[in-house]
């Protein structure tokens, strides 16, 4: 069933006996240290054969109807989670969802959840049992905190982990010094859609300033900048009421025996039963360079006839905002999952960058570089455009710049890319590349036909003992080769370009396997048992603030949540807790049909076919 809030008068009244439930509760034995191994579950014990309750509370869905999306969204994974308690035995009636589109309306509903059950339980005792026998403390929450709206979740997906913005700002400062973000495609394309909105999109603006220059211009901008900050101050004030509400009542239900599992990010007070952990900005990048060296065999590769590749890191904020911010710390964090898989093939000389941005010598810390304004999806393109221009563009018989792969990060970049090489005259596809099975092949294996096989295509060998430019020139065919592209989102959109190999792969959640996950979890803290043992749990130690233990960006003085807010707390606590995961899934055409299409995630005709 749904569940619907309450009106003022009843949370009014739940608020005032929370207090009270709160303190009686204190007294009270806490779970949080009482589970045992999970049991085998016996016929013979109602006990560890009851399933429980499950409460499950994530954000709306505000994206639009028809509009390009990641597959990943919370809509999605309650549909899993709900399948997945009923094939656990869950009946439907003890399965209670809820969304809320803020987190003030969110701590709100579960305040009144937890209130309403915590007093139906003391009305009767605190082992009082509901028709069906079940406990009523038998009751797990499922909570995916209301973070603030980031195009972060629009292109990788609503589960992706949200970086502290403060991790990128300290080396942003650093490179500032050095002459800030070292990337042309970066700095080109803001300056150059600056002017262009200059003088066309922000003209009318710009005519309405103009007017405004009489005595009260200065008043006006007084009065505007103080009423920003009254804002800005409110709904500061709201969030930290809001945290402080979801802290009260959660700590009633974890002291009145329920059980909760946070998912994605953590709450900054919070000490749940379990965390939920899914694609961080350091996997994702991580896994696109992992399967751009399968794909490329960099294990044959030499340094002399490397392979040539590029890295764009698509930002589509303002310079200057919170959400630059945020959206930095994610992508500095991504190129760390980049190169620690790519650094020793630069430095061994079996990779090298088109243009220069990469190189032997290059860091963690060169992330900058390789920024590229997504604001515009024709920034993309011409970072593209610029990044692979040949170094004799003047001349007749000029030859293409021969690229081997580019990971995009996410698949509306990917999307931006192809264009671009579609439009320079690069030909073929990502399946030509070592290739273990034509198109032909995979579009027979998805649609149930056998696959075919192919020998790869050697690449020509450059000399190292001949130093003629001329001889070691790629020719045309082979500098117009089809590169691998990567991305991440799996976009429903983007899947005819995966089947058809111009787009080499995409990643996304294991969305049915950690909604497999999380409802053995709840039955199993239902039954006052542990999951620290199952194959899907990690035990790691958090802090309060929702990040790990030995993460340096923790200020022990100034807690945060994941998404950015920040709150009044001199103390954090660590404290080691089950770590729900699993594996982000890497899709290509060669295994879409078992990745995507035999689970559900996509029909066959989603993939075009």
């Amino acid at each position: 069933m749904t569940f619907t809030g309450k009106r003022m008068l009843a949370r009014f009244a739940a608020f005032a006996t929370s207090a009270a439930l709160l303190i009686g509760a204190a007294s009270c034995s806490s779970t949080e240290d009482s589970h045992s191994e999970d049991p085998k579950p016996t016929t013979n014990s109602a006990t560890a054969a009851t399933t429980g309750k499950v409460a499950v509370f994530t954000p709306s869905d505000g994206v639009s109807i028809g509009q390009s999306t990641p597959m990943n969204r919370w809509p999605s994974f309650v549909s899993d989670l709900t399948e997945a308690l009923h094939a656990a035995h869950v009946d439907s009636d003890d399965i209670t969802t809820s969304t809320a589109s803020s987190l003030d309306e969110q701590s709100r509903d579960i305040q009144d959840y937890v209130v309403e059950h915590v007093t139906k339980s003391n009305a009767g005792g605190a082992q009082q049992s509901t028709d069906d026998g079940t406990a009523d403390a038998s009751i797990t929450l499922v909570i995916a905190p209301v973070a603030d709206n980031s195009a972060i979740t629009h292109d990788y997906g609503d589960f992706v982990s949200m970086p502290d913005a403060a991790s990128a700002q300290s080396s942003d400062a650093a490179s500032s010094n050095d002459g800030g973000s070292e990337t042309s495609d970066s700095s080109t394309a803001s300056s150059t859609d600056s002017q262009d909105a200059a003088s066309d999109d922000d003209a009318p603006a710009a005519a309405d300033s103009d007017k405004n220059t009489d005595n009260n211009t200065t008043d006006d901008t007084n009065g505007n900048t103080d009423s920003a900050s009254a804002a800005s101050g409110s709904a500061a004030s709201d969030t930290d009421a809001a945290i402080a509400r979801l802290n009260s009542s959660i700590t009633l239900a974890r002291e009145s025996g329920m059980h909760v599992i946070m998912l994605s990010n953590n709450v900054t007070g919070v000490s749940p039963d379990a965390l939920v952990r899914f694609s961080t900005a350091r996997q994702i990048g991580q896994i696109q360079a992992e399967k751009l060296v399968t794909k490329l065999d960099l294990g044959k590769t030499n340094k002399d006839n490397p392979k040539t590749v590029e890295v764009l890191l698509p930002i589509s904020a303002k310079s200057g905002t919170a959400e630059y911010d945020l959206q930095s710390a994610f992508l500095k964090e991504a190129f760390m999952g980049i190169w620690q898989i790519l650094d020793d093939y630069f430095k061994s000389g079996k990779l090298v960058s088109a243009s220069g941005l990469l190189t032997a010598d290059s860091t963690e810390q060169d992330w900058s570089k390789l920024l590229v304004d997504a604001s515009k999806t024709t920034n993309v393109q011409r970072a593209v455009s610029e990044r692979l221009k040949s170094s004799d563009d003047t001349a007749k018989d000029a030859t293409m710049t021969h690229i081997d792969g580019i990971i995009g990060l996410t698949d509306t970049a990917a999307s931006q890319i192809i264009k671009e090489l579609s439009a320079m005259g690069y030909t073929g596809t990502a399946a030509d590349i070592n290739p273990s099975i034509s198109i032909t092949g995979i579009v027979g294996n998805i649609i149930g036909k056998h696959d075919l096989t192919r020998e790869p295509v050697p690449d020509p060998i450059k000399s190292p003992d001949n130093d003629d430019a001329a001889n070691n020139k790629p020719d045309k065919q082979y500098a117009s080769q089809w590169p691998i592209v990567t991305g991440y989102g799996a976009f429903v959109d983007s899947m005819p370009q995966i089947v058809n190999g111009q787009q080499w792969m995409t990643a996304l959640e294991d969305r049915k396997a950690i909604a497999t996950d999380v409802a053995d979890a709840c039955v199993t803290f239902n039954r006052k048992a542990s999951i620290d043992k199952r194959d899907y749990v990690t035990m790691e130690t958090i802090r309060t603030d929702g990040n790990t233990a030995n993460n340096s960006n923790v200020d022990g003085g100034n807690a945060k949540t994941d998404n950015g807010n920040t709150t009044n707390s001199n103390t954090t606590t660590a404290k080691t807790i089950p770590v729900i995961s699993e594996a982000p899934l890497a899709v290509s055409a060669s295994n879409l049909k078992n990745a995507l299409i035999d689970p559900g995630y996509i029909s066959l005709a989603d993939a075009g076919l």
